[in-house]
């Protein structure tokens, strides 16, 4: 009773804090894993002991030695194993949560970006930005979400407590999770590109379409000029002529009077 006592209080210590209750969990994993040694190693030595009995004394001394050799090496390297692999996960667990508001924060830019992109009051600027923002922001997503799912599929490979099949299963769930990732990341990244060269294809159209006016509106004014000009011409003209046969009418009435 008062060794359960102990070690009720002695977990109640290491729980009371969210560092505490991480690093018991921590341990406990560790020494799973050293459990999972220790279980190995009695049934090597059984192995040996039905070897022993069934006359294969060679084989049961071989057995015996194996069951025995490097005990100590393999239990201390498997308890910082099972250690990291917790460790590990709790990590994964933690960044899981920032991760569900980015990927929510990002699906939400990329909604805000497409109606932007059928804006037609919105700037080119403003279009640009937002494409880049989803650029950044799913790059970056990518590479926390990446970072996390390695961890995850490292604290599979480490953790010995499960069986052979879970241990199987658990990596591939995590390689799995790799790939989706790469493959969910390079969707969104082709879209942007698209809409970024759609947006260029756009500008470009539009800047055609601006130049193509501004030269009908040059030559539109060249012609009137021209046409000014040519009337202005005439007019001056029609004066030069008036003036010289208003010139000749007043000699020739001089020289009726002399």
């Amino acid at each position: 009773a008062a060794l359960v006592l102990g070690l009720t209080a002695l977990y109640k210590v290491f729980t009371s804090t969210d560092e505490g209750a991480d690093k018991l969990e921590q341990m406990l994993s560790g020494l799973s894993n050293v459990m999972v040694v220790i279980r190995d190693r009695f049934l090597k030595f059984g192995e040996a002991l039905v070897k022993f009995f069934s006359g294969d004394f060679s084989g049961a001394v071989k057995d015996a030695k194996a069951a025995v050799s490097g005990v100590g090496d393999e239990i201390a390297a498997e308890f910082k194993k099972g250690a990291e692999a917790a460790r590990l996960l709790q990590e994964v667990a933690d960044a899981m949560r920032d991760l569900k508001v980015a990927r929510a924060e990002l699906n939400k830019n990329l909604a805000e970006s497409k109606e932007l992109l059928s804006d037609e009051n919105a700037t080119y600027e403003q279009k640009r930005k937002a494409i880049e923002e989803i650029r950044k922001g799913e790059a970056q997503y990518t590479k926390d979400a990446l970072e996390n799912a390695r961890k995850r599929l490292r604290a599979a490979q480490l953790d010995r407590k499960a069986s052979a099949d879970e241990r199987l299963d658990a990596i591939a769930e995590a390689k799995a999770e790799i790939l989706n990732l790469e493959t969910e990341s390079s969707q969104i990244l082709r879209s942007a590109n698209k809409q970024q060269k759609q947006l260029n294809a756009q500008m470009e159209a539009d800047q055609k379409e601006a130049h193509d006016k501004a030269v009908a509106r040059a030559e539109e004014r060249r012609k009137l000029l021209e046409k000014q000009t040519k009337e202005l011409a005439e007019a001056r003209k029609k004066e030069l002529e008036d003036l010289n046969n208003f010139q000749i009418a007043l000699n020739n009435a001089e020289f009726a009077q002399r």
